[in-house]
């Protein structure tokens, strides 16, 4: 695992590589909006329906261990306002490989396990968010 790191609008954004494939840390992004809640700025966007449809469709290209089936039970609830979503239940439900946690950094602070944890999104998957 190979760190990096660049500026965006004076925030500093971790970048890490697994495998060839860059890893853009979404903890940093979230911070430099809010930079006290940044689970909670992560968790917002999780929610949205609009970037479930399209982390899902970018895992549908690229993960052939992704779980179609507990994607769409998700894609059907959200934007509902009781609809919540955090990294962990994504990772964990369907088996995705754009969004992972590392224990690089007490940044995020995950709800059901107490354990700091930092957020990274695949450069192709945000790639895909941004230019969408």
């Amino acid at each position: 695992m190979k760190n990096k790191k660049m500026i965006v609008k004076g925030a500093e954004i971790s970048i890490f590589s697994i495998n060839k494939e860059d890893y853009i840390s979404l903890t940093d992004i979230a911070r430099h909006k809010e930079s006290v809640n940044t689970d909670d700025v992560i968790k917002n966007w999780l929610r949205n329906r609009n970037t479930i449809e399209l982390l899902g469709f970018w895992e549908q290209m690229y993960n052939p261990d992704f779980k179609p089936v507990e994607f769409d039970g998700f894609k059907k609830l959200a934007g509902l306002n009781s609809f919540t979503m955090t990294p962990k239940k994504w990772i964990e439900s369907t088996n995705i490989i754009g969004i992972i946690e590392t224990l690089e950094g007490l940044i995020v602070t995950d709800a059901e396990t107490g354990e700091g944890k930092k957020i990274y999104i695949s450069d192709s998957a945000f790639d895909l968010l941004i230019y969408a």
